[in-house]
């Protein structure tokens, strides 16, 4: 305590004396006194010369105010002075980046996400980077300019299930059905996506198929693998059985009826499952011992 106070003293008498900063700074990390430490790195990143190093002091210096003072705005400083004179830092960025997220902030986003792609070459960042600027975009009502994004994310990751989600519900809200589609169709096969998103991108998907593009066999194929997967429900198996019939698919059709003559909720609806099964065994698939 009594060296930083003698510091403090020397820097008050003369600020650049930058040994002095120096000392104050290793003294107050010693006592614990980090808002003076990271004041100290500040005044000393400020006059490095060398950019690599004024980089690392500059983050130091918001890492130390962020974590251990209540200064986080004069952190957040700190760290955009750590990139602009070091622009490659990685932990000045994502601070940085992950403060102006918080705040929905898109503008300062938009420039931070430029900023990064210009330095990183790695493939996991930049599709992070290309996927969060879709996000922002959508949110200002730049869907030409999200979908651009999310092309740059699957071109790095084909598989991304954000990116694919987002598209379709783009693609969706503009009536561009025939692109959207396929997006929820290959989602709906995405082992490595939640279930329940696959479930209602497969529906979703399905129900664009058939009833606005007119393609039940796409329809059907998109339902059949989500049975095939464990995926579907009641609903889902209702909606097989019948796009099925529709395309005279009858092995499948009578599979799903045969089911449902034991799933559907009322006697009624049983029964009725069990009589459309009878007529394919008996008069589509010829084999009336079935029936």
């Amino acid at each position: 305590e009594q060296a930083r106070d003698a510091f403090k003293r020397l820097v008050d008498e003369e600020a650049g004396d930058f040994a002095a900063w120096e000392g104050l700074r290793a003294a107050s990390e010693k006592i614990g006194d980090h808002t003076t430490a990271g004041i100290a790195l500040a005044r000393l990143g400020n006059a490095c010369k060398d950019d690599a190093l004024a980089g690392e002091l500059w983050e130091r210096a918001g890492l130390t105010l962020l974590e251990h003072t209540e200064a986080h705005d004069d952190a957040e400083i700190a760290f955009q002075r750590a990139l602009d004179r070091a622009p490659e830092r990685p932990v000045a960025f994502d601070k940085l980046f992950r403060r102006v997220r918080s705040r929905n902030d898109d503008d300062r986003m938009l420039a931070l996400i430029a900023h990064r792609l210009k330095v990183t070459e790695d493939a996991a960042e930049m599709t992070k980077m290309y996927w969060e600027r879709a996000r922002v975009q959508r949110r200002q009502g730049h869907q030409d300019e999200a979908l651009q994004s999310l092309q740059d994310v699957t071109m790095l990751e084909p598989d991304h299930v954000g990116a694919l989600a987002l598209a379709g519900e783009i693609r969706i809200t503009s009536g561009e059905f025939e692109e959207a589609a396929p997006l929820l169709a290959r989602l709906a096969r995405l082992a490595e996506a939640p279930k329940q998103q696959r479930l209602m991108s497969g529906v979703a998907a399905a129900d664009l198929f058939q009833k606005r593009l007119r393609k039940p066999e796409a329809a059907l194929e998109v339902l059949l693998q989500l049975h095939a997967d464990g995926l579907s429900t009641l609903k889902v198996r209702e909606r097989l059985a019948q796009t099925a019939a529709k395309i005279q698919n009858w092995p499948e059709a009578v599979k799903m009826f045969e089911r449902l003559m034991t799933e559907r909720g009322t006697p009624e609806g049983r029964a009725e499952a069990a009589r459309l099964a009878m007529v394919i065994y008996r008069d589509k698939l010829e084999t009336p011992e079935r029936a």
